[in-house]
């Protein structure tokens, strides 16, 4: 502990590694909290050895609240195309592919010499 929400963790598996963990500002010194906006393994230690509640350091839409409320509507199924009403429009369709003309590799060469 360095601070009140600065720690420095080491892992059991490799004691010369060590990792700085802020848990006011949420980061950790792999990043891997500012990226995924989950707590690492060493954030989630630290939080333990505190007595914090690891809830309060996840974000609001990793909750199973909101997950629930995002999912609350009903999803409607929809009939196979055999079913699908059709219309006086033709079906649209992808557009043609273009192989685009490959340079010889004389050219790549001549070009990297400049």
């Amino acid at each position: 502990m360095s601070s009140e929400h600065v720690f420095e963790v080491r892992q059991l598996e490799n004691p010369v590694d060590k990792f700085a963990v802020n848990l006011k500002k949420h980061l950790y010194s792999c990043r891997r909290w500012k990226l995924t906006s989950l707590p690492c393994v060493h954030a989630l230690s630290t939080m333990k050895s505190r007595n914090h509640k690891v809830d309060d350091y996840i974000l609001e839409y990793y909750r199973k609240s909101r997950y629930m409320a995002v999912y609350k509507h009903v999803i409607y199924l929809v009939n196979g195309s055999n079913m699908w009403v059709r219309t006086e429009y033709h079906d649209s369709q992808p557009s043609k592919y273009k192989k685009m003309l490959e340079r010889s590799n004389k050219m790549r060469d001549f070009e990297q010499r400049d």
